[in-house]
């Protein structure tokens, strides 16, 4: 099932976004971008500034990406654990370059020296 995001809920990118309904999990893709493949995966929270910080980095970037939702709770992040080792968000995820990170000023930092 595929629905667009209500416009104004999120950056001025928001338009870009589409929802994907996996069951009970909801998947966020962000469709505009390059064509290399969704490689970088972003961990966030609805509603956290430093996730939407990253989010605004990656659009104006023009960087293709996957965000995962997280739950509210840090004891449902067992997914973000697994993947960066502890259940802080905002977390990038870049396959391509090997790369696990977390902390909103070194994502944005990488994304800008590295993805950009």
């Amino acid at each position: 099932m595929i629905w667009p995001c209500e416009s104004g809920t999120r950056s001025a990118a928001a338009a870009a976004y589409i929802w994907i309904a996996f069951g009970e999990r909801a998947k966020l893709l962000y469709r505009r971008g390059r064509t290399r493949g969704m490689s970088i995966t972003l961990y966030a929270l609805d509603g956290c500034p430093y996730c939407e910080t990253v989010h605004d980095a990656l659009a104006a970037n023009d960087i293709a990406y996957e965000t995962i939702w997280v739950e509210a709770l840090h004891s449902g992040r067992n997914e973000v654990k697994r993947v960066s080792g502890q259940r802080s968000v905002p977390v990038l995820v870049d396959d391509d370059h090997g790369v696990t990170m977390a902390e909103s000023d070194n994502i944005v930092q990488y994304v800008e020296r590295t993805l950009a």
